[in-house]
């Protein structure tokens, strides 16, 4: 189901797809679960197996956000490689990631100060003093850089992936250029090369000595999978016929059937190039012709909490630790079951990322966008 997104930097008004709207907020709880899952729900035998492997897999749903993002921004921008609106797209990237980013380091805050300070804490950088690591690390968050010097990503560590986003938004012009120029099957073929290209890195990395757990939240690397969302982009535009979107089941269901079995095979398998695979196909097959699927995925409610995806992602571990340190301090609270905790904490950062998209993201968002537009419309004027 499509309509015409009015909120788009570019002046080329395309369709905007809403069940990858309402995909994204199922992508945000999957990362969720799996920064919770562990805190109340270790002792809770009701989801052993399946349900927990699931959970576990959760990381996953970064990759597919890379994906995702080089998708909507090739599907926005691509066309636009000749003459590219280079003032309003940075204008735009910055309206996008950066008020609900900043937001989450203040909510952050109380418990990253109180980790950072706490005598005998092991948070001091080198051979600072805690004042000292605790204003850097502020900083360093603060200036999107925490994937490059992950020491520092203790302040809010899921604000990581903003840093790739920024190294990929830097690069996503001259790199749309380059994969704008082929036909359909030189679109396909990139995207093929590019998940070969991911899984072979990965490999790679994965059997040399540096820790992969360092490496994956290196910008480059995951450049890969944005550069597959922007070819993809390019392969559905040049597309002669449509498909069901229906026919997305199929890699989704076939990511829950291998994430639920999880534990029979070393996890290291869920970070290789197949998972792309399915993930660039559940997005190709969501973009085509409506179906039941595309419906659910399109509804208010889902549209709602789609667009308050990336505040849930963002907040989700600052209020995770807020709600860990209150139930640590309040003995009324420790006698409640952890289960019940685990879905308060769940219901009520739902709520938080609902609010802050609606009083604090998109308003920031229209009005810097507003005064970029302006900014842009004075430079003609004057000529510049």
């Amino acid at each position: 189901m499509k309509a015409v997104d009015r909120d788009v930097a570019s002046p080329i008004q395309r369709p905007q797809i809403l069940s990858l709207t309402g995909a994204r907020f199922f992508a945000s709880l999957f990362v969720v679960l799996f920064h919770t899952e562990y805190v109340w729900l270790d002792q809770a035998t009701l989801i052993d197996g399946p349900i927990r492997n699931i959970m576990k897999s959760g990381f996953s749903g970064v990759g597919f956000f890379f994906i995702l993002s080089g998708f909507v921004l090739g599907y926005r921008y691509g066309d636009e490689t000749a003459d590219f609106p280079h003032h309003r797209y940075f204008v735009a990237r910055f309206a996008r990631i950066y008020p609900a980013l900043f937001f989450s380091l203040l909510v952050a805050a109380p418990v990253a100060l109180a980790a950072g300070l706490a005598p005998g804490g092991d948070l001091a950088l080198g051979g600072l003093g805690p004042v000292e690591s605790v204003v850097i690390t502020f900083l360093g968050n603060a200036a999107v850089l925490s994937a490059w010097f992950p020491e520092i990503a203790y302040w809010n560590y899921p604000a990581w992936s903003l840093a790739c986003e920024v190294f990929f938004y830097a690069l996503f012009p001259a790199f749309c250029a380059v994969v704008w120029k082929g036909g359909r099957r030189a679109a396909w073929a990139s995207c093929a090369g590019l998940v070969v290209a991911c899984t072979l890195l990965q490999g790679l990395v994965l059997a040399g000595p540096i820790p992969f757990e360092t490496v994956m939240v290196f910008p480059p690397f995951r450049f890969l999978q944005f550069g597959v969302g922007v070819v993809l982009a390019r392969a559905l535009l040049l597309s002669k016929r449509e498909s069901s979107s229906a026919l997305a089941m199929v890699p989704l269901l076939a990511l829950l059937v291998v994430f639920a079995l999880s534990d029979r095979f070393s996890r290291d398998y869920l970070h290789t190039g197949w998972i792309d695979i399915a993930s660039l196909l559940t997005i190709y097959f969501l973009a085509q012709r409506e179906s039941f699927l595309t419906r659910l995925l399109s509804h208010p409610l889902l549209l709602l909490l789609g667009e308050s995806s990336y505040a849930l992602y963002l907040l989700h571990v600052p209020l995770r630790d807020t709600t860990r340190a209150i139930v640590n301090r309040v003995d009324a609270l420790q006698q409640l079951p952890q289960e019940l905790i685990f879905v308060t904490f769940l219901l009520l950062s739902v709520l938080a990322s609902v609010l802050t998209f609606k009083y604090v993201e998109a308003p920031a968002r229209r009005r810097i966008n507003a005064w970029g537009r302006a900014r842009e419309a004075s430079r003609t004027v004057d000529g510049v």
